[in-house]
């Protein structure tokens, strides 16, 4: 991959965020195929956008190496991981506040805690718009990625001596 494909993230996106909200009334209206082939082709634009950030780490890594003479891998990879693990963190900590939001009542597996409608709806958003949103939100990082490494010229981007 070279730097000229980080807009396909884009391109993944708006397909994942387009099935994710498709979602909401299929779900809702108890549509198990629809629901089905929404999933997916949501798993489907989700294993896109899990590779194409795994390539920008290399090309990133190369670009800079490029730019500055020294191979930085090492620190690129643990600034990707800390920001893979702060995502993790943070995901289900928003899931959380939709659920807190929408009335969402826990209680133990052999007694469970009736739900109000507006906590049927917290699930359904958290479980769709709020993974569409996050996905959306992703794209103006990527889109400055993408203007960034346009303005390093390919012809200057080189294995390190």
């Amino acid at each position: 991959m070279t730097l000229e494909h980080s807009p396909s993230r884009p391109l993944t996106a708006a397909p994942f965020a387009a099935a994710a909200l498709a979602l909401i009334p299929v779900v809702g209206s108890a549509g198990v195929a629809g629901t089905l082939v929404l999933t997916g082709l949501i798993g489907v634009c989700y294993a896109a956008l899990q590779l194409l950030p795994l390539s920008l780490l290399p090309e990133t890594v190369h670009a800079d190496a490029a730019r500055t003479g020294h191979a930085q891998s090492g620190a690129f990879t643990g600034l990707w991981t800390a920001g893979e693990t702060a995502g993790m963190a943070v995901g289900p900590g928003l899931f959380a506040l939709v659920l807190a939001a929408s009335a969402f009542a826990s209680g133990p597996f052999d007694a469970p805690a009736a739900q109000p409608g507006s906590a049927l709806t917290g699930l359904l958003l958290g479980f769709t718009a709020l993974p569409a949103a996050l996905m959306l939100l992703s794209l103006p990082l990527v889109i400055a990625y993408h203007r960034l490494a346009r303005a390093v010229s390919p012809k200057e981007i080189h294995e390190p001596a």
